[in-house]
């Protein structure tokens, strides 16, 4: 994990314009995002205020959650397939 001196939403805001390149790639929510062929080699998250309590987030690779269904639960996964289940 790396912290950067950005201090403001200005700061985060010209920091990741400053990496955009070319063009914007849409980033859905976690869960949802997880389906699609296309992912981030960096996620960047900005937390303007902070709240007094609460506000924990966890971020986690559902390929890694897949494969430890698929050893942990055998059938899940596939019986989830079948139903046309997605998230």
């Amino acid at each position: 994990m790396v912290w950067l001196p950005l201090k403001s939403a200005e700061d985060f805001y010209d920091f990741i314009f400053a990496l955009a390149g070319s063009g914007h790639h849409f980033i859905g929510w976690y869960n949802e995002y997880a389906v699609s062929p296309v992912h981030p080699y960096y996620l960047a998250l900005f937390c303007y205020i902070a709240p007094v309590a609460g506000g924990e987030i966890s971020v986690y690779s559902y390929i890694t959650l897949y494969d430890r269904l698929e050893k942990e639960v055998p059938g899940l996964v596939e019986g989830c397939a079948k139903k046309g289940l997605v998230y």
